[in-house]
């Protein structure tokens, strides 16, 4: 299934007045156009964020290129701070790859198979957890991972709620922190990706697709949890889509200015439900906005190559509580972050 074409959290359609109607019908069709563009064909698996994919300038990128090495292990990363929500966090991931076949050509050359760590690290819960990549082209890649993780019971988290139509808004979050009501617990995810990205000359479009499987331990009587690092409210042994299509402009080498829509559609089940809930409650998440990336460097085959700061603003289209109704819609989420990859063993 494609999240993005499927924005409502249930696994029926909803109903809409007319007005909402024809918002809902513009919103779709940006997101079919954007997703056609890319060249997403409805893989219904996705990955990671990959951040550094984005910033490193090299999505399907032309000019002579030194061979890629046969074996590698690689660390690559990101630290990121972000408001609307608040967030913090840090991945230095630790990877092995090993070139399939060498290729010639920006869409043969980088190919790969992937085996690599991926601990996450914030303020609120640490996790860690292993990954596993498939590049058969520079074009088209899949991803596995599951990570476990834990949350430390600070900054008002984690709270868990009765079900689909509980109130999650900033607010609520607070106060029931304020109350002593969040805790520690312990959580899994697995993570299920597909990413197709393509660069013409300065232009470069991309889409990755992820699907997310959560389960924690909730206290007794809840459904649903707040992540935070998603902005989402979970089902609990359940999924949630998520769909980032971007259109990226290589001002010159190194500065990429770019748009990006996203998409976030958890998939509640009845037994997600608590009694009185909104059948028809809508928890899926919609943003548009810009995005910029410079790198600061480029020194292919060193321990620290690449490290680019990206940043961004995104608006909410759609979310029960960023678009006026805890938070106003003019305010958008920030994002202001450090990506880089590094070489700390190669052998051709």
């Amino acid at each position: 299934m494609n999240a993005a074409l499927t924005v409502n959290s249930r696994l029926r359609p909803p109903s809409y007045a007319p007005r909402e109607c024809a918002r809902v019908f513009v919103v779709r069709a940006l997101s079919i156009g954007v997703t056609v563009l890319c060249g997403f064909t409805a893989l219904a698996i996705g990955g990671r964020p990959a951040a550094a994919d984005l910033t490193a300038g090299k999505t399907i990128c032309c000019g002579a290129e030194p061979d890629i090495p046969k074996h590698r292990i690689m660390n690559t990363g990101y630290a990121a701070m972000r408001v609307n929500p608040l967030g913090l966090f840090l991945q230095p991931n630790l990877q092995y790859r090993y070139r399939f076949y060498k290729g010639e050509g920006a869409l043969l050359r980088d190919n790969y198979l992937a085996i690599g760590l991926i601990p996450t690290v914030s303020p609120a819960f640490g996790r860690i957890g292993a990954q596993v990549d498939v590049q058969p082209v520079a074009a088209l890649r899949f991803t596995a991972a599951y990570e476990r993780g834990y949350y430390f019971g600070t900054f008002n988290l984690f709270q868990s709620f009765p079900g689909a139509g509980s109130d999650f808004s900033d607010t609520t979050i607070g106060d029931n922190g304020a109350a002593e009501r969040n805790y520690k617990t312990t959580f899994e995810q697995a993570t299920l990706g597909a990413l197709v990205q393509l660069k013409v000359g300065p232009v470069a479009v991309r889409n990755n697709f992820r699907a997310v499987y959560f389960n924690a331990d909730l206290r007794a009587g809840d459904s649903t949890f707040y992540d935070q690092f998603f902005d989402v409210l979970v089902p609990n042994d359940g999924w949630v889509l998520f769909n980032d299509a971007d259109a990226i402009y290589e001002i010159k080498p190194g500065f990429l200015v770019g748009l990006r829509y996203h998409i976030s559609s958890p998939r509640y089940q009845d037994r997600h439900f608590a009694a009185g809930d909104d059948a028809d409650v809508n928890n899926s998440i919609q943003r548009l906005g810009l995005f910029a990336a410079y790198r600061l460097s480029e020194d292919d085959g060193s321990k620290f190559h690449t490290p680019t700061i990206v940043a961004s603003s995104q608006w909410h289209l759609e979310h029960r509580f960023r678009t006026g109704a805890d938070v106003s819609q003019a305010v958008p989420l920030l994002f202001v972050g450090l990506t880089w990859s590094g070489d700390l063993w190669s052998k051709k």
